[in-house]
């Protein structure tokens, strides 16, 4: 079985609230994970609370962090992927900045939410479910910096969020999905 190490940064996978009266950033990434069942069946997990943030609150301070605590956990021989939980709003700008300055070989996987974790809907959950069987994924390795939303999987590179309401929020234009 894979470990795969859930950083969280807070944003509306970890909202709480309905609808545009939520906050982000408030539901431990525990308490999603427990809403997954079968999560455990696809490798062991272990979580890093990084931040709880709304992404707009995200710095370049925080970026840095983030890429340092990704290059330790890429250097750890126990540790076989890495997955970003993030909010949507700042969510390209960080996916494009670990992409360019994170080198290492291990899967990274970024992925949030469009609905906040308490809503009756919520698409977090799934999103995290296949971002975490994405990092345990042979081809996912060395692939650069990976986003997954909706069923679909993005290159950190060139995701742009197209959509504030939709969950399918994003895309990657003339580039196309991978």
């Amino acid at each position: 079985m894979k470990n795969i190490v859930i950083i969280a940064t807070g944003g509306t996978i970890a909202g709480s609230g309905i609808a545009s009266s939520y906050k982000a950033g408030q539901i431990d990434v525990n308490e999603i994970l427990a809403t997954i069942p079968r999560i455990n069946e696809l490798a062991s997990i272990r979580l890093i609370d990084f931040c709880q943030k709304d992404s707009n609150d995200i710095t370049e301070k925080d970026w840095l962090g983030l890429r340092s605590l990704c290059y330790a956990l890429g250097c750890d021989k126990e540790v076989d992927g890495i997955v970003i939980t993030h909010g949507t709003d700042s969510f390209e700008e960080t996916a494009y900045f670990l992409n360019l300055t994170l080198d290492i070989d291990k899967p990274v996987v970024m992925t949030g939410a469009m609905r906040p974790a308490t809503a009756t809907s919520a698409d977090g959950p799934m999103n995290l479910y296949e971002a975490v069987a994405l990092a345990c994924r042979p081809k996912a390795k060395d692939a650069g910096v990976l986003a997954v939303f909706a069923d679909t999987i993005y290159s950190g590179r060139d995701i742009t969020k197209t959509n504030s309401l939709k969950t399918n929020a994003f895309d990657m234009g003339d580039v196309g999905m991978l």
